[in-house]
C-alpha cells in the first residue's frame, strides 16, 4: 500500500467516523485496538493497513472494504 492510498483510506475513515459520531477512542475499541493512537496514524495515512484490518475497520465503521479502499463509489447502502 503506497502513501496516497493510505492517506485516501484514512480520509474516509475520518470522514464516516465523523458522520457515526464516534471518537476515536470509540473506533479503536469497535475495531479492536487498544487505544485511540492507532485510529490517529490510521486517519493521517501513517500507518499500512492488513487485509484482516482493513476487513474489520470497514465493518466497525459500517462501510463495505471495496468503499474503503476506493475500488467503489458507494458504501453498503448505495450512498455515495
Amino acid at each position: 500500500m503506497n502513501k496516497e492510498l493510505a492517506e485516501a483510506i484514512g480520509a474516509r475513515v475520518k470522514y464516516r467516523r465523523e458522520q457515526l459520531d464516534l471518537s476515536q477512542e470509540e473506533l479503536a475499541k469497535k475495531a479492536g485496538y487498544k487505544n485511540k493512537s492507532m485510529i490517529s496514524r490510521i486517519e493521517h495515512g501513517s500507518f499500512v493497513l492488513s487485509n484482516d484490518k482493513i476487513y474489520i475497520l470497514a465493518k466497525a465503521i459500517e462501510i463495505t472494504p471495496e468503499f474503503l479502499l476506493g475500488w467503489a463509489d458507494e458504501d453498503y447502502e448505495g450512498n455515495r
